[in-house]
């Protein structure tokens, strides 16, 4: 599919199944202002690619936000 990622929006349905969530995850995700930026037209929905791989990007870890502490000795 030939798009440019930087004026491409897609629906609400196709960025739930590019990141494995549900519909309703995202819905709540806008309200709560944690999921990527959205375009609002009219009543519909859309993601601008770059924002969902820019996400997407900031969403992945490290692993060290998660460490077990250390035992004292």
């Amino acid at each position: 599919m030939d798009y440019d990622k930087n004026t491409t929006a897609i629906s609400e349905s196709e960025l739930a199944q590019r990141a494995s969530v549900s519909i309703a995850a995202l819905r709540k995700w806008r309200r709560e202002g944690r999921g990527p930026r959205f375009l609002k037209l009219g009543r519909l929905v859309r993601y601008l690619v770059r924002d969902v791989d820019t996400w997407l990007h900031n969403q992945a870890s490290d692993g060290s936000q998660h460490q077990e502490p250390k035992e004292e000795e």
